[in-house]
């Protein structure tokens, strides 16, 4: 900016209302300003700099598509076998609870069925000790059998 103060300084009030209404002539001389050459320079250096750096990229593209594919299938292979190993898990799971679930219900049925038949076979003994103590006869004990659907008791 030291150039540019210096040449304005040495010109009238008259010169420089001269050179503020001739906008050519205000435009010739920013141009020929030492700091408008540097800035000059400095816009060709980093539009070389860009292009430089565009043409590079553009030379990597391919190579980046082809990975970016890459990565993708890899992914896409690692997400089906990971939704795999999450459906194994699971059936596993799963038959391991339906098979502890299976065996509970039939410990639960052996359980009931056992229970049943103690009681039936307690049953038997008493009406068998009341037959032969002589407090039911035969028959009554048949025909109230096939009439309630239950066992008789003593002295009924």
């Amino acid at each position: 900016m030291s150039s540019f103060n210096e040449k304005f300084s040495s010109y009238t009030m008259s010169q420089l209302n001269e050179v503020l209404e001739d906008d050519e002539k205000l435009s010739d001389m920013v141009q020929d300003m030492e700091e408008m050459h540097g800035v000059q320079q400095s816009k060709e250096t980093t539009l070389v700099s860009n292009r430089t750096l565009a043409e590079q990229n553009l030379d990597l593209q391919p190579r980046l598509e082809q990975r970016k594919e890459t990565l993708t299938q890899r992914y896409a292979r690692l997400q089906e076998n990971f939704d795999c190993s999450t459906t194994r898990k699971e059936s596993a799971l799963k038959a391991d609870t339906d098979h502890t679930s299976g065996n509970t219900s039939l410990d639960i049925l052996l359980a009931l069925l056992q229970a049943e038949g103690a009681k039936i076979e307690e049953e038997t003994e008493n009406m068998a000790d009341c037959f032969l103590d002589g407090d039911m006869p035969l028959d009554s004990s048949s025909t109230r059998t096939r009439a309630t659907g239950s066992w008789p008791t003593c002295g009924g």
